[in-house]
């Protein structure tokens, strides 16, 4: 651990196959295990630390929704516990924003995409907004007719998909395949003045609601309620 005062936390999410990892070990040479199948690499959060000027970083890359070998519950209850541990030691871990990363070359949006986008936008909630960047990435492996249906595709994306997240405050950047531009992304979040609270958050350690009743929870609520309940019982049953 770093010995500073506190340290900058940045979470980072997204899609499986965005490019999460390989955003990580351009910052971090070596941090985490990349992959360019279909399976997810990323099962649980992991935090890589860095320092990125005179700023010491600490970066959440979070397994992605729709991933292949664990349902969005398990996912949702991962990264919930990180935010509530972030959230309780608040003056330690300063939480200041989130990348949503978003493959480039990917031809549309699925109506899976769609969903893991909904469950951001809720987990993060409205005031959050300003500090999320949605971040495009695999820019280096468009050809220059593939960088003109890339530049389309974004267009799309801002205009269209990220459109309510961006009016209130989001912003939308490239991630160019080198350290300098993952470190010039993460210092436009670390910069803030102010550590943020995200809404599921509040709702889980101010409001004290069950997961299930998170707006995020909400979403999954049946199976949110049946991996709670299998979890109460595998307890239960272990005395």
């Amino acid at each position: 651990m770093f010995n500073d005062r506190f340290i900058n936390m940045v979470l980072l999410m997204g899609s499986t196959g965005s490019g999460k990892s390989y955003f990580i070990n351009k910052l971090k040479e070596g941090s985490v295990v990349e992959g360019e199948s279909l399976y997810s690499c990323t099962t649980t959060c992991q935090v890589i630390q860095t320092r990125i000027g005179r700023t010491n970083v600490a970066v959440v890359d979070c397994p992605g929704f729709n991933d292949t070998k664990r349902s969005d519950t398990e996912i949702l209850q991962e990264i919930a516990k990180v935010l509530s541990t972030q959230y309780l030691l608040a003056k330690k871990l300063r939480l200041r924003g989130i990348l949503f990363l978003r493959d480039i070359t990917s031809d549309r949006m699925e109506g899976s995409d769609v969903r893991t986008l909904d469950l951001f936008t809720r987990l993060v909630g409205k005031n959050a907004f300003p500090h999320v960047v949605f971040v495009t990435t695999k820019w280096g492996r468009l050809d220059a007719e593939g960088k003109k249906a890339g530049y389309r595709k974004e267009r799309e994306l801002k205009n269209d998909f990220w459109r309510e997240v961006i009016l209130d405050g989001a912003t939308a950047t490239r991630f160019h395949g080198s350290r300098d531009s993952a470190e010039g992304i993460i210092s436009q979040l670390v910069g803030d003045a102010e550590p943020i609270t995200l809404q599921i958050q509040q709702e889980l350690i101010d409001r004290e609601m069950e997961l299930a009743a998170t707006r995020a929870g909400a979403m999954l609520a049946p199976e949110v309620e049946q991996q709670l309940g299998e979890s109460k019982d595998s307890r239960g049953g272990s005395g």
